[in-house]
């Protein structure tokens, strides 16, 4: 008896380091993937002066959402660029002195735009992409919000707030009815509109991915307080340290 359970024993001892074996067999190249994709994520965007790691592939079946949202982000660039130049248009057209005022305000909007939008909202909308977060949700949603308000503001086109819009388009008709300026202050009007609508569908489709993996404000509120814990812990850590 004493025999076969000596027997027996060695047999689930030899099972169990086989099973060990085949764990750490499929762990090693799990952990060398990670560790290579950790390398890869070398600063690589924008391709002129990279500052940050963006991949579509991270993004998943999101990687067209993703791609709407840089869409959108070189929109509104090209938006802000006409946008000063229509102000500049009707500046020469009308010589009214409310729209010297509105072109400085367009030319900063357009001067700062690339870079504060690409971290303010794009970065905001890529990482709601790449991760299964709902904190990241939540901050795409603001910032799209923002974004819609924004638009529309500048759909309406005050001259001396820095649009080109409907507001202008009606000044330029009743002052002076220069076609030229009329015209391409209303199309800058319908291209803001059509910007709103596009930034509301991308918030519907980020809104139905948020619903699918389970999202909620309630984990956002807890990961972003855990998020400010750790912040907390590590700063005190390295002040101990320090000191």
């Amino acid at each position: 008896m004493n025999y076969v359970k000596g027997l027996f024993s060695k047999k689930n001892q030899e099972e169990v380091h086989q099973e060990d074996d085949e764990s750490d067999a499929n762990e090693s190249p799990q952990e060398e993937q990670e560790q290579e994709q950790v390398k890869k994520r070398v600063k690589n965007f924008p391709p002129c002066y990279p500052i940050v790691y963006h991949s579509f592939s991270a993004c998943g079946k999101k990687k067209y959402l993703a791609f709407m949202g840089l869409i959108a982000y070189f929109a509104y660039i090209l938006l802000t660029l006409f946008n000063a130049a229509g102000l500049i248009i009707g500046l020469v057209s009308s010589k009214l002195s409310d729209y010297i005022g509105g072109i400085a305000i367009a030319g900063a909007i357009a001067l700062f735009f690339p870079v504060i939008g690409f971290f303010a909202q794009y970065w905001l909308h890529y990482g709601a992409c790449s991760h299964k977060n709902s904190a990241r949700y939540v901050l795409a949603f603001i910032s799209y919000i923002v974004g819609i308000l924004f638009s529309l503001f500048m759909a309406i086109g005050v001259p001396s707030a820095g649009g080109c819009g409907l507001v202008s388009a009606l000044w330029l008709l009743t002052k002076i009815g220069d076609t030229f300026s009329v015209v391409f202050s209303f199309v800058m009007a319908a291209a803001w509109a059509l910007n709103v609508v596009y930034q509301i569908i991308i918030v519907i489709l980020l809104y139905r991915h948020f619903n699918e993996e389970g999202s909620s404000i309630g984990r956002a509120k807890d990961q972003i307080v855990a998020f400010f814990a750790r912040r907390s812990l590590s700063n005190a850590v390295s002040g101990v340290v320090g000191n």
